[in-house]
């Protein structure tokens, strides 16, 4: 099978971001930052001139999403990643992803099950009887609305069990739901 990385959100944040401009890939969590990084939200990478650069910028940034579009129609798997770094970040590769054409479900199985694969590690990515189940608990449907895994309640990791709504404060985030009832058996 023919791959191809990509961190199509630093292609974003380059091309499409503007001084002044709260950018796009922040929009749906910039309100719970803290100040600074609300301010460098609103910073752009590059320094556009004028409107002939700014309409140039935006033109390479759509022929990116073209190109991949015709790799994905090729069969070439697309494989998620950023050199933004950050689940924020990875978060907003897995949404821009649907301008290629990937449904919620097929971006769910393409950030988890086949990039478990595409590594080659054989024995992640799967639910099934036997294996170690690390996961993520939301509020809502991510198979409707990939936006949705940016709400995340509840983190399983090697059966240790972690509250968003209790760490992100540590950092300056305010949370974005609330911790969930778990009842133990």
């Amino acid at each position: 099978m023919i791959q191809c990385l990509t961190t199509l959100t630093i292609h974003e944040l380059l091309l499409l971001s503007r001084n002044g401009e709260t950018q796009a890939r922040t929009l749906d969590y910039i309100d719970h930052m803290p100040a600074s990084v609300q301010r460098d939200a609103k910073m752009a990478m590059a320094s556009i001139a004028d409107e002939k650069e700014d309409t140039a910028y935006r033109g390479a940034y759509d022929k990116i999403v073209e190109t991949l579009k015709l790799m994905k129609a090729r069969g070439i798997l697309i494989a998620p990643g950023t050199d933004l770094g950050g689940a924020f970040n990875l978060h907003r590769e897995l949404e821009i992803y649907q301008q290629l054409g990937y449904t919620p479900a097929e971006l769910l199985k393409l950030g988890s099950y086949d990039m478990a694969q595409y590594l080659g590690q054989k024995d992640r990515g799967a639910i099934e009887p036997g294996m170690l189940a690390d996961f993520f608990l939301i509020p809502n449907d991510p198979t409707k609305d990939i936006k949705a895994i940016k709400k995340i309640a509840m983190v399983s990791r090697c059966g240790v069990i972690y509250f968003p709504s209790e760490i992100y404060p540590e950092f300056g985030i305010k949370p974005f739901v609330e911790k969930p009832v778990v009842k133990e058996n």
